[in-house]
């Protein structure tokens, strides 16, 4: 089975964590919605372009996820870095 899946800017919990919802379709058309909590640019790989354009995206959260990420953020941190060293602190 292959996904064609697109990042929205919407943010929400799965199981505590925040996963970032992707909507997309099935190679047949069959509609789907993906929580997807890391994604990762192989480690050989220059992850800059990838990083940019997922950044791009208006990051929409509902008002308690968002409260607890600014809880957490670190001075100067963006949102996106929060959730991205928050998610990556979760291994």
């Amino acid at each position: 089975m292959r996904l064609i899946i697109e990042a929205t800017g919407t943010i929400e919990r799965v199981h505590g964590m925040p996963a970032r919802v992707w909507k997309g379709k099935t190679e047949s058309g069959i509609e789907v919605t993906c929580w997807i909590p890391i994604v990762q640019v192989r480690r050989d790989a220059d992850s800059s372009q990838f990083e940019k354009e997922l950044k791009e995206i208006e990051v929409l959260l509902d008002d308690g996820l968002a409260e607890a990420i600014r809880e957490l953020m670190l001075p100067g941190e963006s949102f996106a870095d929060a959730i991205d060293r928050l998610a990556a602190s979760r291994h």
